[in-house]
Formats: C-alpha cells, structure tokens, sequence
C-alpha cells in the first residue's frame, strides 16, 4: 500500500481497509487502546508485520499475534534513561527535534486547533478527546 489510510477504530477497522484497498497492513503504530485492539490488529497485519506501540500499561495478550510472526516494537518517552543510558544523550535528541519542528521538517498532526483558554474550550477538547473518535491532536492556543 502506498498511501497512509486512517480509519475509525471504533468500527469495522479490517472492513474499513478492505474498501480502502488495503488488505494486510506491514506496520500499525498503536498509541492508545492496544491491549483492547490486538483482536484486530492482529488480523490485518501481514505476517512477520510490525506492530509499535506506545501505551503498554498492563498485560497483553500476544496470542492472536504469534501465529504471523509478528514484531512487536514498544517504546516509552524515558526508556534511555530508566535503562541507564546517557541522560545528556537525551538531552540532544529532544534539542534535535525541536530544531526539526522550528524548521518545518516535521510537524504535529493538529487536526483540531481551538482558541483560547477558557472554560469552554477546556470543555470541548474533553469532549472531543472523551468521544474517542478524533485522530491527530487537539491543540487549544492560548
């Protein structure tokens, strides 16, 4: 598959892939709600994919996944460090990242962008984030 297709995760995820053309999937990046997704992770990746996640917080069953060969590939914001690992390293890496940031190299997928910090505004990003059903991020400027 060339293209990145988003698909509601709430529905029929497989079906919602198939309509898109997409058939098996080489890599899902999970950042919310993998231990309650794998069930359909599991079917639409490839066998020997790669499953990344980030919001591993208590146990997982890796059965559904096992039967593919699947990688699974975790990360959390202080593994260097809780390892560790070079804390000044760390240091480096975020200041690289900000400099992509500042030079358009990379941007945050803002899909939605209120303004003002306010009572209502504070509201709507929890609805939003409460419905489960946004993709990208909820920025309120302020």
């Amino acid at each position: 598959m060339g293209a990145d297709v988003v698909v509601d995760h709430t529905g029929n995820v497989p079906g919602q892939l198939r309509d898109a053309g997409a058939d098996r999937i080489d890599l899902v990046l999970s950042t919310s709600g993998t231990i309650g997704n794998v069930g359909w992770i599991a079917e639409i990746l490839r066998p020997f994919g790669h499953l990344a996640v980030i919001d591993l917080n208590g146990p997982l069953d890796l059965g559904p996944l096992v039967g593919k060969s699947v990688s699974l590939h975790t990360e959390t914001v202080f593994s260097k460090i809780m390892a560790g690992g070079d804390i000044a390293g760390q240091g480096r890496i975020l200041a690289e990242l900000a400099a992509d940031v500042a030079a358009g190299r990379l941007r945050p997928i803002a899909t939605t962008v209120l303004s003002g910090l306010s009572v209502d505004t504070m509201r709507a990003a929890h609805e939003l984030a409460e419905s489960r059903r946004t993709i990208g991020k909820t920025v309120i400027n302020v």
